[in-house]
């Protein structure tokens, strides 16, 4: 009888155990984008950084994340920045969970070939896309 309880217990609790499963990753990729999601599918918009270039400001690269304002204590971007092509910080701004906001603003006198902003999530790893202008030079 011990054996029922135990296996319908089992049983119930499995579709929770999927789910914690589904939202941690397994093996989680060094970056994530727009385009390869992976684990994350669905959470594109919210988390991968968007680049603007302003040329005629002196923070000329900007870099926005759409990540909801209204979030869970545990759930925020921590970090948002801008790498070269072996993945060393450029520079960088980090956040704490009572941002009103995640974005920021460099002062970038080249865009190197390889360059990348990113978002870094508490729970949902590292975001990237690729910082690109029409001039190497700004």
């Amino acid at each position: 009888m011990a054996a029922i309880i135990i296996a319908a217990i089992i049983n119930c609790n499995r579709g929770n155990l999927d789910r914690i499963q589904t939202d941690t990753p397994r093996a989680p990729l060094k970056e994530y984008t727009k385009d390869v999601p992976a684990e994350w599918i669905g959470l594109e918009e919210e988390h991968a950084p968007e680049v603007t270039i302003d040329n005629d400001s002196p923070d000329n690269v900007i870099v926005r994340v759409k990540f909801p304002i209204k979030h869970e204590s545990d759930h925020y971007i921590e970090k948002i920045g801008l790498m070269d092509k072996d993945g060393k910080d450029i520079a960088f701004k980090t956040f704490n969970q009572k941002s009103d906001y995640w974005e920021a603003r460099f002062s970038i006198p080249f865009i190197s070939k390889g360059m990348k902003a990113y978002a870094r999530c508490s729970l949902h790893d590292l975001w990237t896309v690729p910082v690109e202008s029409k001039n190497s030079w700004l």
